[in-house]
């Protein structure tokens, strides 16, 4: 069984090697979700969920980066086995850690993977309010570089609907100037998705 060797791997072969079966997970997510729903079963049978979070914790920033895109292939589309497993290995702290100090590379693939990881789960949503997730969301969408707020804005459109904590926090004067900051940072780019999403926020927050 592939998934079981390249796991395997992740969890016992060379730092090299480690952070080259997390690029390869990332890298083997299907189009179909049929398909999607066997890896991600796959990835849970093996323990895919410790596994990564391990090399989250103790990889260099590059192992770090491709352990992150694995969380969020495992987890996408509310697979519901793995994101209970994200909460019970403490994956979630070091995700948003990851959106707090990596380079935007890893800032943006923790949004994706915090938005995968959230989605759907009451729980983890207040585990990411418990690290100050709100808080860095605003931070991220003012400082961020743009290849960092597209995805952090898909983060937090989520986030208005199923976080209260983040509703209230992005309310705030300080979230909204976030808002129209990043809005003006997309539409100097032509970035008119960018531009709708801000905007779909900005209606929320001032609902």
């Amino acid at each position: 069984n592939g998934i079981y060797v390249l796991v395997n791997l992740a969890r016992n072969g060379s730092s090299r090697i480690q952070k080259q079966s997390a690029e390869v997970v990332r890298a083997l997510a299907p189009e179909s979700t049929s398909d999607l729903r066997i890896l991600q079963n796959e990835l849970f049978v093996q323990g895919a969920i410790p596994t990564f979070t391990r090399l989250l914790r103790l990889g260099d920033a590059e192992t770090k980066l491709y352990a992150t895109g694995a969380i969020a292939v495992a987890c996408r589309d509310r697979f519901v086995k793995n994101q209970e497993q994200v909460l019970d290995c403490g994956s979630l702290e070091l995700l948003v850690r990851q959106l707090r100090i990596g380079v935007p590379d890893g800032q943006a693939w923790a949004a994706e993977a915090i938005l995968e990881s959230c989605t759907g789960q009451a729980a983890n949503w207040r585990e990411f309010e418990e690290h100050k997730g709100p808080e860095l969301v605003c931070r991220v969408l003012y400082t961020g570089t743009v290849e960092v707020q597209l995805p952090v804005i898909n983060l937090t459109i989520q986030a208005l609907k199923e976080s209260q904590a983040a509703l209230a926090e992005i309310r705030k004067p300080s979230g909204v100037q976030a808002l129209e900051a990043v809005k003006v940072s997309f539409s100097m780019r032509r970035l008119y998705q960018g531009v709708d999403k801000a905007d779909q926020c900005l209606k929320v927050v001032s609902a």
